[in-house]
């Protein structure tokens, strides 16, 4: 065998073997790209429950004092017991839906000592007061807020789970919702 055909032999045997090394680079590409959209998604989902419990919360809480304005309920201390009740009921009803993937749990979190319990309506109620400000002869100015308790340390937790993946949700001291209620005896007498 001449010396060209020595040569040539071994470069296609230089070939086959990049081609194989490419064609295991690229398998290996594959498989991290799919577990990368994996949990990509992973996070998607615990992103989008995340949003959707900061605008469920914020709606259960205005709706909820809305109606009971609309029934001429202003005292606050009802107001405050019905917003509490409608917190835990959300909580409540976000922990049957999402059991699996992704699941989420609630907590109140006292941040001063790391203690953790289920949340009940007197948690929020102690931790959570309504405004109630007449503003003129038409409108009724709302606010809800959370304070967290004389220390402002305790916080309404949830913990989003989705595969590998967590997030948390957070009612912290200092939230507050502020809405603008036109006061229902106007709407009676149009």
């Amino acid at each position: 065998m001449n010396s060209k055909g020595v040569f040539s032999f071994f470069l296609v045997l230089a070939f086959i073997q990049l081609n194989a090394v490419l064609q295991a680079y690229a398998v290996y590409s594959e498989e991290t790209l799919s577990s990368t959209l994996s949990e990509l998604l992973a996070m998607e989902k615990a992103s989008f429950v995340r949003a959707e419990l900061e605008n469920n919360l914020d709606f259960a809480v205005m709706e909820t004092i809305s109606k009971e304005i609309d029934r001429h309920n202003y005292l606050q201390a009802s107001l405050e017991e019905h917003a509490a009740e409608a917190v835990i009921q959300l909580a409540k009803e976000t922990e049957e839906f999402y059991t699996d993937n992704p699941s989420v749990r609630f907590e109140v979190v006292d941040r001063s000592t790391g203690e953790r319990k289920v949340p009940e309506t007197q948690d929020i109620r102690r931790n959570a007061g309504v405004l109630l400000v007449d503003a003129g002869e038409t409108i009724l100015v709302v606010e809800f807020h959370f304070t967290g308790g004389i220390l402002r340390s305790e916080a309404l937790r949830a913990r989003i789970s989705s595969g590998d993946f967590h997030q948390e949700f957070l009612l912290p001291s200092g939230y507050n919702k502020r809405f603008v209620k036109v006061k229902p005896w106007l709407l009676l007498n149009r």
